[in-house]
């Protein structure tokens, strides 16, 4: 039997209280990636400009804090990547996404970056080999990914990151956690709708590889009493 799941439910921990603003945090240059800018939205989010050699121009990524992150300095967190679908933006998920509300109290890091620029159609997340300096899965892979966990205090294992997203943001999901297995323990994948949401279904087979879970309905079908919360903390 299918069951519906969190997907904030896939990392466990315990709950903490209180919150610090998030613009307490500082973020750092590393991996290849420059902070042009750092603005706090709320007690919880972020937005960042950052620029790489890997692609022209800035790109936008969003980072949601968890509940008691800077008062808690010696705890490390699970890390949950959203991509956005085609033509969107960084922004997609916590505007009409229900990130931040879905997040809120779980122990998760949710960083939602650009996948294209300036609703360009996107990138694919691929490195393009021809007259085009967009590589996208370095900006991704090789930058984002150790630039998070060098600012951030994250658990740095495949088994407490994940990566999900919408339309051609779970094409690049799946991509990324197919070919870079040693990153990605959990991919999620949404098919096309009018909005991302948050809600996730498990199938009754997963990979061995990596485990797959299929986005569909509307963050009102949250539930946090999902036995599968151990499903990032488990190595595969």
């Amino acid at each position: 039997m299918r069951r519906v799941v969190a997907v904030s439910a896939v990392m466990i921990g315990v709950l903490v209280a209180g919150a610090a603003p998030a613009s307490a945090i500082t973020l750092r240059d590393a991996s290849g990636l420059h902070v042009r800018s750092v603005r706090s939205l709320d007690r919880r989010l972020l937005t960042v400009s950052v620029g790489s050699n890997a692609i022209p121009g800035p790109a936008n990524v969003r980072i949601l804090l968890p509940d008691g992150y800077a008062s808690h300095p010696k705890r490390r967190y699970g890390v949950l990547y959203l991509l956005h679908g085609t033509s969107g933006g960084a922004a997609d998920w916590t505007v009409s996404g229900g990130a931040e509300m879905t997040s809120a109290g779980q122990p998760l890091i949710v960083v939602m970056p650009d996948i294209g620029r300036s609703g360009d159609g996107g990138g694919w997340c691929t490195n393009w080999a021809v007259g085009n300096r967009e590589e996208w899965e370095t900006f991704h892979i090789d930058q984002l990914v150790p630039w998070i966990d060098a600012n951030l205090r994250t658990v740095r294992t495949r088994g407490a990151r994940a990566i999900a997203g919408l339309s051609q943001g779970g094409f690049c999901s799946m991509s990324y956690a197919a070919r870079h297995p040693d990153l990605f323990g959990v991919a999620l994948v949404q098919g096309h709708q009018r909005r991302p949401s948050l809600a996730t279904e498990l199938p009754e087979h997963v990979p061995q590889t990596f485990t797959l879970v299929r986005l569909e309905g509307g963050p009102e079908r949250l539930s946090s009493a999902c036995p599968t919360r151990r499903l990032i903390t488990q190595p595969r």
